[in-house]
């Protein structure tokens, strides 16, 4: 039996769309879920193991914050994990350590930052379906607010318990 829902989100305001598809497949499945935010590792000689663990750190006090905003009121349990690296393979990695049932990822989305993000880094969604066997599910992110209510009420109508 599969242990949890797997979302990953990048901490802008893509975040609710992904969590709100995450906490339905959550609720559906009677899987907790778990929230995956990974720290894009910086280059050079800043990048030390104190440097990422204090970075780290300030990324997921800020993340408790909003995620407790969001999700606390979802009658879902919920953890989040903060990590540092590669998206892909730290995903995958949590997929793994957790059994995650799916992985919840949003799209990139349009525009020239997007763009420049995706020639850098690659498309994390594309390289999740395609070098681990896990589901994916892939939410389009741009231009689709979410509906009326709590901004990560379940897409698919089922009651709060």
């Amino acid at each position: 039996m599969a242990g949890s829902v797997l979302a990953g989100i990048r901490g802008d305001d893509s975040d609710p769309v992904v969590l709100r598809a995450a906490v339905g497949l959550s609720r559906r499945l009677y899987l907790p879920l778990l929230v995956a935010h990974v720290v894009q590792v910086p280059s050079g000689p800043a990048a030390g193991a104190e440097a990422l663990a204090r970075l780290a750190t300030d990324v997921e006090l800020d993340l408790v914050v909003r995620l407790s905003a969001l999700l606390d009121a979802c009658a879902v349990r919920w953890s989040l994990a903060v990590t540092a690296g590669d998206a892909c393979a730290r995903l995958r990695s949590l997929a793994e350590e957790h059994d995650a049932a799916v992985i919840v990822v949003g799209t990139q989305g349009s525009g020239p930052r997007c763009a420049l993000r995706r020639l850098v880094h690659g498309s994390v969604s594309a390289r999740l379906i395609h070098q681990q066997p896990r589901p994916v599910l892939v939410v389009p992110t741009t231009g689709t607010p979410a509906p009326g209510g709590s901004p990560v009420a379940d897409p698919f109508g089922a009651p709060a318990d």
